[in-house]
């Protein structure tokens, strides 16, 4: 497709989802707590209520107003410490800053709350505004750190059982790996979603899970699995909003499959079911397109030019540039080129205002063609140099997605590293500290070992038997001691072993693993550096081979076109010069013959005759000479400033003559013009243009008819009509002498039989092209026809 194609996607988050929101809507119970704000009886703990609640209220009135009510309920709850009322406060907050878009202070926001829940233990709510924290890094493009909040959110659900916050959390891990483009991450977390929707029974947010699931299909250009999805999601839809997203989607798969009746089906749902301004200019903009693929581009232009005036009312200056792209496109395919430029010209600078690389391609692509088919082969080929510039920076970008993802998870494999070097480090000081307990084991085993020895030998010695049996008794007990230390330092010291035997071994096959991911991740990055680079060699090539070859084609076109000109030139001069050249063989004879018998009157007759058909002569063979320097790109070319008026009376004074003989009143009014009509061309090739257009109305003019010349000043350009009450054209006719490709030159008689090759109206338009001079025409059979020359107007000399 040579239009832009734009496609609409829906992806809810569930933002905000579990704030606490009093859904007034009624001045009166904003006046009633406004009220109670006045009396003096209201405690501090009343008032954080009601500011938190008027905060609410004014979210979608006066956001200043919000957020004065919300940062007034913060201090309070600060002087009365209380937590709850502090983090409703700042979630209230961060939900200004939503709207304002003002997302790094709405993540602070969001902090600070968390940090109050956390001190609170609300651990519902805690989990929500982490999850809040992950849509502010994801707006900010912070997608690791969004990462990182949605999954600390998911460790708190887990450890309350809050299986009614998972849908947000995975939505929001879903929607940020789709932004980094792990698709395979996103698809896990979206089905995980949809699982969780289906244990809870939330069937409100159903349609949203089906059309995320669908859009992850959809990147990946598997339209068939994408429409399943998309379709799921419109027959889950209970709002006439839901089944609005799920029927531009469908009909964009549609219309992406070229099934244009099933596309225009359910865009034209989309129009009628949406509320939502900017869905429904997205439909009637696709609309616009299924008539461009159909080739009916009446109605395109039609549908285009009524979608920008809704878009420019509205302000969204990305799909402004689109249906601006798409209205060159139409304008490119009838032939109106110079209405193709001017809005290709205004959707690439609202493009870039944007800065939307994609419709800045598409309409550079739209003036490259424009210029292209206007024949001028230098700005066409700037203008697809810059196409090609911009889509190389979307490839790039593209391409440093992917790259970014995989230096992602290399940093990930970093940090697990890292940490496998703590564990190894640790591993270390664990063994010092056992080899150190063992050695104090050890002592004290040979302590109890040596006391045990000491009082075996005192027993040995004393001779009191009484204490000798005592001595003896706590000789056998130290030995006892000794030996059961013994025991309980070998069992820790195997499960010591053990338990590091365990360690290293997880150490090394998580080192085994790291390397292994680290070497995949290298070769994965070295394998799309090939790719990259065999895509841009053997894109250099094809687009060498690409414009050979057009230019080939155009050449090819060219020279057919000319032969078969050449070959009617040749039929018709053959027969069209016979003709003169034979009368003036005969006119010396009749000119004897006619004094012979004294008639005077007859002979006058023959000169008038001589006179046209030796101006007939002439004008052919100029506009022969013309024609022929034009097609070799011989043509001279001398462009001046110079006063139009004076060439005007010149050519109507030559014609007169032949006016007269006609008994046709040709007339010059010009509009006032103190300082003269200046304008910037060749001179001669406007005499040309008037002279041959001039020529034509007297030709095609009756007896007692009229031509004149009329000029008018508009938009800084001279406008000449040239005007005849002559036979007029068909709409038809009219279309094909103003088309752009040569058309069949035909031998067309004049009114009196003055015959004409066909070469005058081609070199006037191929004379104008070279001057950036306008023609158009007007005409209705039987009525008359008017040419109109826009001249741009230039400053006097």
């Amino acid at each position: 497709m040579n239009a832009a194609f734009l496609f609409s996607l829906l992806l809810l988050i569930g933002f905000f989802q579990g704030c606490y929101l009093s859904v007034f809507g009624q001045n009166n119970l904003k006046d009633s707590l406004q009220n109670i704000l006045q009396k003096k009886a209201a405690t501090n703990a009343e008032k954080i209520t009601i500011f938190n609640e008027l905060s609410a209220e004014f979210f979608r009135q006066n956001l200043d107003s919000a957020l004065y009510f919300s940062q007034k309920a913060y201090t309070l709850s600060l002087e009365m410490n209380q937590q709850v009322g502090a983090a409703l406060a700042k979630k209230n907050e961060s939900m200004v800053y939503y709207f304002q878009g003002q997302n790094q202070r709405g993540l602070e926001a969001v902090l600070k709350a968390a940090e109050h829940y956390e001190v609170a233990q609300d651990f519902e709510n805690h989990a929500m505004i982490l999850s809040n924290a992950g849509l502010f890094s994801r707006l900010l493009g912070k997608l690791e750190d969004a990462i990182l909040y949605y999954k600390k959110a998911l460790s708190v659900c887990e450890k309350n059982n809050n299986k009614a916050a998972f849908f947000s959390i995975y939505t929001g891990l879903g929607a940020t790996y789709q932004g980094s483009g792990q698709y395979d991450k996103a698809l896990y977390y979206f089905e995980k979603a949809l699982r969780n929707l289906e244990e809870t029974g939330q069937t409100r947010n159903l349609p949203a899970a089906f059309n995320n699931l669908g859009n992850i299909f959809y990147y990946q250009e598997d339209f068939e699995e994408a429409l399943k999805y998309y379709k799921k999601s419109n027959y889950t839809a209970t709002t006439l909003q839901d089944k609005a997203f799920a029927c531009n989607n469908i009909g964009a798969i549609y219309l992406q499959e070229q099934e244009y009746d099933s596309a225009a089906f359910y865009l034209q749902k989309t129009v009628e079911f949406s509320s939502d301004i900017s869905l429904k200019l997205m439909a009637m903009n696709n609309l616009g397109l299924i008539f461009l693929e159909q080739k009916q581009y009446e109605a395109a232009l039609q549908t285009f030019e009524e979608t920008q005036k809704k878009v420019e009312e509205v302000g969204d200056k990305g799909l402004l540039a689109m249906v601006l792209n798409n209205l060159a496109a139409v304008n490119n395919y009838i032939g109106r080129y110079d209405e193709a430029i001017k809005h290709a010209s205004q959707g690439l600078e609202i493009a870039k205002q944007a800065n939307a690389l994609s419709s800045i391609a598409n309409n550079l692509g739209s003036l490259s063609i424009s210029y292209e088919r206007m024949k001028n082969f230098e700005k066409a080929f700037f203008y697809t140099q810059e196409q090609q510039t911009y889509r190389d920076s979307l490839f790039n970008m593209e391409k440093s997605k992917q790259i970014d993802a995989m230096l992602l998870e290399r940093k990930k494999l970093e940090n697990e590293r890292l940490e496998q070097e703590n564990l190894l480090q640790k591993k270390s000081l664990e063994n010092e500290r056992l080899e150190k307990q063992d050695r104090e084991r050890e002592l004290l085993i040979l302590q109890k070992q040596a006391e045990a020895d000491r009082l075996f030998a005192l027993a040995l010695q004393e001779k009191d038997k009484r204490k000798a049996d005592s001595l003896y008794n706590q000789a056998q007990k130290s030995k006892l001691e000794a030996q059961n230390l013994k025991i309980q330092a070998e069992k820790e010291r195997t499960e010591d072993r053990l338990r590091l035997n365990e360690k290293e071994s997880e150490i090394k096959l998580r080192n085994n693993v790291l390397y292994l991911g680290g070497l995949i991740l290298l070769l994965l990055l070295i394998i799309l550096g090939i790719i990259y680079r065999q895509r841009e060699r053997r894109k250099q090539v094809n687009q060498l081979l690409s414009e050979k070859n057009e230019e080939i084609l155009i050449q090819n076109e060219k020279l057919e076109s000319l032969n078969q000109m050449k070959d009617q030139l040749f039929a018709i001069i053959a027969h069209d010069l016979r003709s003169p050249i034979v009368a003036f063989q005969g006119i010396s004879k009749q000119i004897d013959f006619f004094l012979q018998k004294n008639k005077p009157e007859r002979i006058q007759e023959l000169g008038t005759l001589i006179q046209d058909a030796a101006e007939n002569i002439n004008n052919l063979l100029t506009n022969l000479l013309g024609w022929a320097l034009v097609q070799k790109g011989e043509v001279s070319f001398n462009p001046q400033k110079y006063d139009l008026y004076p060439q005007i009376e010149e050519i109507v004074r030559t014609y007169t003559h032949l006016s007269i003989a006609y008994q046709i009143a040709l007339t010059a009014d010009l509009a006032p013009a103190p300082e003269g009509c200046w304008i910037e061309a060749d001179p001669n090739h406007v005499h040309t243009i008037l002279r041959n257009l001039v020529s034509n109305a007297l030709k095609y003019t009756p007896e007692n008819g009229q031509v004149s010349l009329r000029t008018a000043i508009k938009e800084q350009e001279f406008w000449l009509y040239i005007s005849d009450s002559g036979c007029g054209m068909t709409e038809a006719k009219l279309q094909y002498l103003l088309s752009e490709a040569p058309h069949e030159m035909r031998s067309q008689r004049g009114l009196r039989g003055e015959k004409g090759v066909g070469l005058g109206l081609n070199l006037c338009k191929e004379f104008a092209a070279i001057n950036n001079i306008k023609i158009l025409a007007e005409s209705q059979e039987d009525k008359g026809t008017t040419f109109i020359l826009k001249f741009p107007q230039a400053l006097k000399k």
